[in-house]
Order: C-alpha cells, then sequence, then structure tokens
C-alpha cells in the first residue's frame, strides 16, 4: 500500500516464490 500510494499507482501485485522451483509462495493485490 506504502508504495502505491508513493508512486500513486492505481493497482499493485505482489508476487513472492521460490527461486529454485518456482513455486508461488504468495500473491498479493491492492485495492
Amino acid at each position: 500500500q506504502y508504495a502505491a500510494r508513493k508512486y500513486k499507482a492505481i493497482s499493485a501485485t505482489a508476487i513472492v516464490m521460490e527461486p529454485r522451483s518456482g513455486e508461488i509462495l504468495a500473491l498479493y493485490n491492492y485495492p
């Protein structure tokens, strides 16, 4: 949320992945 406000973005997405396997550990969409 901080980065979206700082750069006046309409929306933001964050993806956390395991680099070795490519497994997606977490997803976050704002708003």
